[in-house]
């Protein structure tokens, strides 16, 4: 949606049925649409970024801070600043 964030992911750990995930995930600043269908808890290692719901509220996060956004979300990520974040991700069936 806006810039041209590049993103890097190491995974570490995916279970059997695929349907918990957790790695390292760093990107470079831009906006986009977020995902939904999954559960996802993240811990900023560095950076600084931007959850803008469809409703416009907003949450910012920077380094040291945890936050778990749930499924159904519905909004953007704006990385303001490069983000390094660890993630455990829950998946959820498409339907």
């Amino acid at each position: 949606m806006e810039g041209d964030p590049h993103h890097e992911i190491a995974s570490r750990f995916e279970s059997p049925d695929g349907e918990l995930t957790a790695g390292t995930w760093t990107s470079t600043p831009g906006k986009w649409r977020a995902f939904t269908d999954r559960d996802e808890f993240c811990f900023i290692i560095s950076g600084h970024v931007r959850l803008i719901s469809e409703d416009g509220s907003t949450q910012t996060f920077k380094t040291g801070d945890a936050f778990l956004i749930p499924n159904g979300f519905r909004g953007f990520w704006d990385v303001i600043e490069t983000t390094t974040k660890q993630f455990v991700i829950r998946h959820y069936p498409q339907g």
